[in-house]
């Protein structure tokens, strides 16, 4: 019972942030601005896919792509 109560819960949040991301202008924080975001604050890259109703392998791509490009802001190779 206070599992499923915990899911619940967890459901009700995601949908919450879900819509919050998505009634963000584009301007603000492009797709894979909003995929770092959610990274930075520590959520794991299946939990993004599913808030943002993409692939988890589409996650892990784009915070590669943001990683390597930070990397070359940097100068790093």
């Amino acid at each position: 019972m206070e599992n499923e109560l915990l899911e619940n819960i967890n459901r009700n949040i995601e949908v919450i942030i879900g819509l919050l991301l998505r009634s963000l202008p584009d301007s603000d924080a492009g797709f894979r601005g909003r995929i770092r975001m959610l990274n930075d604050m520590g959520m794991r890259p299946k939990d993004i896919a599913r808030m943002l109703g993409k692939s988890t392998n589409h996650v892990n791509v784009e915070l590669s792509l943001s990683r390597n490009s930070k990397k070359v802001k940097r100068g790093i190779r």
